[in-house]
């Protein structure tokens, strides 16, 4: 027959017991005191109780150590004082010189002392020393209460210390169940394929890689990337491709240390997304305050970024005007042919132009200012 096992703490001192359900009466091998197995601990399902007697265990502890709470907070509060030492001289004294039985009976054979007198003395001396023995019982009955509940409170104390330790082992020993059961839920990826929203660049241009796993619902860590030839093309941590050359280069993806997937991507190293960039000054005559300036690259206004390939012939038109009742305007062209050293490095293309003031104070004064657009590769 199986033994019926009960895990709960010993409610005189606070121990982990384990005990036998079948039996009512037993003695906690702590402490020697009796302890009552009620019938709602007996009813716990046995064959699986490490679950249930954990749940029933949390719960009646916290019970337990709120109603401790609950008490200690019922309890007046007393500041113990450190007993005072007896002033034993004084005691000495009074046995000599007040004690009242000895000063009564001297009081009596005296004849010199007037007989009120005498009363008044024998009267105040036992009250003296009725006073002097009240005090000094109830020095001692203090001094009890006071040690009486300095040991109370400690106890409540050692007993809801105790319930939340069982509580921060009884909550770690959850967290540790549930993190071996998210463990075993862990499903390992099968295969990967690597997608990308571009299959050719140009140089300069970029690829956003991802990757899709089999099955769906895998659990995957971090993704390493890596290039077969980083003179072609570079990815980050991120699955971000970037070309830096032309030619084909492999991407690999890594999943789990194992599973892996490959990709070619291929880039144009005739072509190019290189960085414009329009700059002037005026070197000639201050002519006017207020400017419009006109810049473009074959016939669209320049923007920051622009493709090129090699033998593109791009063409450049500035127009600057100084804007008053007769306003003044000069502009001027240029070409450019597109070499493969111009993807490779970059290249600048420069113009004049000048505005000649057409009336006023100023008429036949210019304005002259170089215009410098420049590509840049980054």
């Amino acid at each position: 027959m199986n033994m019926k096992i009960v895990s709960m703490a010993c409610p005189h001192c606070g121990a982990a017991l384990q005990l036998d359900a079948d039996q009512k009466n037993l003695k906690c091998e702590y402490c020697g005191n009796s302890v009552f197995v009620d019938d709602e601990i007996k009813h716990i399902q046995i064959d699986n109780a490490e679950e249930s007697g954990y749940l029933f265990e949390k719960g009646r502890q916290r019970a337990k150590a709120e109603s401790a709470r609950e008490y200690q907070h019922t309890i007046p509060t007393y500041t113990y004082e450190k007993p005072k030492k007896r002033r034993t001289w004084l005691w000495i004294l009074g046995w000599l010189f007040i004690f009242p039985v000895p000063l009564t009976i001297l009081m009596v054979r005296n004849q010199k002392i007037n007989k009120k007198v005498k009363i008044v003395i024998i009267v105040i001396a036992w009250l003296v020393y009725l006073v002097m023995a009240r005090s000094g019982k109830s020095g001692g009955s203090n001094r009890t209460k006071d040690t009486n509940e300095s040991t109370r409170s400690s106890n409540v104390e050692a007993s809801v210390e105790t319930d939340t330790k069982n509580d921060k082992e009884n909550e770690v020993k959850k967290a540790s169940d549930d993190k071996a059961e998210e463990d075993d839920r862990i499903i390992e990826p099968e295969s990967i394929i690597i997608q990308a929203d571009s299959t050719e660049l140009v140089l300069g241009g970029t690829a956003k890689l991802t990757v899709e796993i089999s099955p769906s619902d895998a659990t995957v860590g971090e993704i390493q990337w890596s290039s077969s030839d980083e003179n072609i093309i570079v990815v980050n941590e991120e699955g971000e491709a970037t070309a830096v050359g032309g030619g084909t280069a492999t991407i690999t993806a890594v999943v789990s240390d194992s599973i892996q997937a490959t990709y070619d991507l291929s880039v144009d190293g005739t072509r190019r997304i290189m960085h414009v960039k329009v700059s002037k000054s005026n070197v000639g005559e201050d002519i006017g305050d207020e400017w419009t300036f006109e810049d473009k690259i074959d016939g669209e206004k320049v923007y920051y970024l622009k493709e090129i390939s090699v033998g593109d012939t791009l063409s450049f038109y500035s127009k600057y005007t100084e804007s008053d009742n007769n306003p003044d305007v000069g502009d001027a062209s240029a070409t450019h042919t597109v070499t493969e050293e111009d993807l490779q490095n970059g290249f600048t293309v420069s113009m004049d132009v000048y505005v000649t003031e057409n009336g006023g104070k100023n008429k036949g004064e210019k304005a002259h200012y170089t215009v410098i657009y420049t590509f840049t590769v980054e």
